[in-house]
């Protein structure tokens, strides 16, 4: 980051591109340490459940969790308002919590939840 801009107090200013970049490459998906064998993910995963049996999310969780979140924030990499969130049918809500309970249960998680 080479950004030179000062605030008032002298700190650099850097700029939103280079945040950007600097976590982007930070955290990108095909660095070595985050490349990890599905045999070996299982095997973490399995070894974590044998230690701790994880209950399921019900649909209520997830509805109390929805009904908790402040409104009027902005929204994430998705663009999903949790005012929509909230407005979900309770066949949507379903969804989410299968998707979650998967998530739970070793899945990998939606590409987009690892970026924000």
């Amino acid at each position: 980051m080479t950004t030179q801009n000062k605030d008032r107090s002298g700190l650099n200013l850097i700029s939103m591109k280079e945040w950007t970049d600097h976590f982007e490459n930070l955290l990108r998906e095909d660095k070595e340490e985050f490349m990890i064998s599905n045999d070996r993910r299982q095997e973490n995963t399995n070894r974590h459940m044998t230690l701790v049996e994880q209950p399921e999310i019900s649909t209520e969780d997830v509805r109390v969790a929805l009904s908790n979140m402040k409104n009027g924030r902005a929204p994430e990499i998705g663009n999903i308002h949790v005012e929509l969130l909230k407005a979900v049918p309770s066949g949507m809500l379903n969804v989410l919590t299968q998707l979650f309970n998967e998530c739970l249960r070793g899945s990998e998680p939606p590409t987009d939840w690892k970026k924000a």
